[in-house]
């Protein structure tokens, strides 16, 4: 059958998955004023979707986002001619690149066979995608400090206006959302087959877009079980680090070999992130590709420094830097980010002085301070900054859960 004939198959099918998220979230072991943030930040993820596609048309004239459903059109029909096997042929892959915009593609195609080849209907469900990353977060966070309120973890992450716009689209943050909250569910109390699967399946999807970001979140991982093993050396915890610490060193490996066989072919050496030098470079050669456009940074060999890395990561864009409107909403952010920071400084400290050794927190601590430093020393584009900053702020904002913003009834 014609892919363009299916279209009530496909609004059906839309509507049911768009049904399932928020049944899902109805249902969830939370308290009712965290599904009901759930449920606003449902209907904000449409509104962030609507309005990426709004923006990024008017103002930029288009986007990545096109090109993704435009590939995933092209699998989906290949896959309605020849199988599921299209999906997965080597020879349409690019030469060394089983990872990044291809997996991407090949999920926007999925997305296709099941809701058809509008931008704006796969656009709902990648939002869908980010939206459930978003509850996963919730509920690990829910299973790791069951003594803490989760509505204010809740409130930051479903208002704050980077979760809201950069993920929902047809991209990459929205599988990477989704990927690491799926990790981190499994992580918070990995005391069940169930769990582990969660770790696996979502290390290895984020993995599968951004090798890069697997490999802060294994050394978070890393960190967390160093504390846990310094405060109790249980046989549980020793097997745990074991496991872990084995997983971890698979998720470089594998992580290395997609970065020098795509990336880095030219450095005539075998590359692996277990080397220090190794990492530096490949840092280096993501600033230098990433200096293009408009929003490229005229001084981005200041980034190249420590602590022109973090003025990068948690300062732009700076206001006399703003460009466009997306930078000026970016800026204001930020700006109101550091306002509530201080504002609410006392009921963050009480916060970490209470629940700063628990395994999550220890985590999400070490994945903000390694994801910040390398996230400025590689990316030298703002605008790329502030979207890739999306990705560290689920885990900033567990270790800011004590200081709630103010939500109106």
């Amino acid at each position: 059958m014609p892919l363009l004939t299916m279209s009530v198959l496909h609004d059906i099918v839309g509507a049911l998955v768009v049904a399932s998220l928020w049944l899902a979230i109805a249902r969830a072991p939370l308290d009712l004023d965290t599904r009901r943030l759930l449920q606003l930040g449902f209907g904000l993820a449409m509104v962030g979707c609507i309005a990426y596609l709004w923006v990024a048309g008017k103002v930029f004239g288009g986007g990545d986002y096109i090109l993704y459903v435009r590939q995933g059109v092209v699998y989906a029909t290949e896959t309605l001619t020849e199988g599921l096997t299209a999906l997965a042929a080597p020879e349409r892959w690019s030469p060394g690149r089983w990872w990044g915009a291809g997996v991407v593609s090949r999920i926007a195609g999925v997305v296709v066979l099941l809701v058809g080849p509008s931008v704006v209907s796969v656009s709902v469900v990648f939002a869908m995608m980010k939206h459930a990353g978003v509850v996963l977060f919730i509920l690990a966070f829910r299973r790791a400090l069951p003594a803490v309120q989760t509505a204010p973890y809740a409130a930051w992450m479903v208002l704050a206006p980077s979760m809201v716009y950069w993920p929902s689209i047809a991209g990459k943050e929205a599988v990477m959302v989704l990927g690491l909250g799926l990790a981190t569910w499994g992580l918070a109390k990995p005391t069940r087959f169930r769990h582990g699967l969660a770790i696996c399946l979502g290390v290895g999807l984020t993995l599968s877009i951004r090798p890069s970001v697997a490999i802060v979140w294994a050394a978070a991982v890393i960190v967390m079980q160093g504390v846990d093993l310094a405060r109790r050396r249980t046989r549980q915890s020793i097997a745990r680090a074991v496991v872990l610490g084995l997983g971890t060193c698979a998720v470089v490996a594998l992580a290395s070999g997609a970065v020098a066989s795509a990336d880095l072919p030219w450095t005539g050496r075998d590359f692996s992130f277990f080397r220090l030098s190794d990492i530096l470079l490949f840092l280096e050669q993501k600033a230098s590709a990433s200096s293009q456009g408009g929003s490229a940074l005229r001084d981005w060999r200041a980034g190249t420094s420590p602590l022109g890395a973090l003025v990068s990561t948690w300062l732009r864009p700076l206001p006399w830097t703003v460009r466009s409107v997306p930078q000026a909403v970016a800026a204001a952010e930020v700006l109101a980010f550091w306002i509530l920071l201080g504002v609410r400084r006392r009921a963050i400290v009480s916060f970490l002085r209470a629940n700063g050794r628990e395994p999550l927190v220890v985590f999400s601590l070490a994945f903000v301070a390694v994801y910040a430093l390398a996230l400025g020393l590689a990316l030298s584009n703002e605008g790329a900054l502030v979207r890739q900053r999306t990705l560290m702020l689920p885990f900033l904002f567990i270790s800011m859960s004590g200081a709630r913003p103010e939500v109106t009834e």
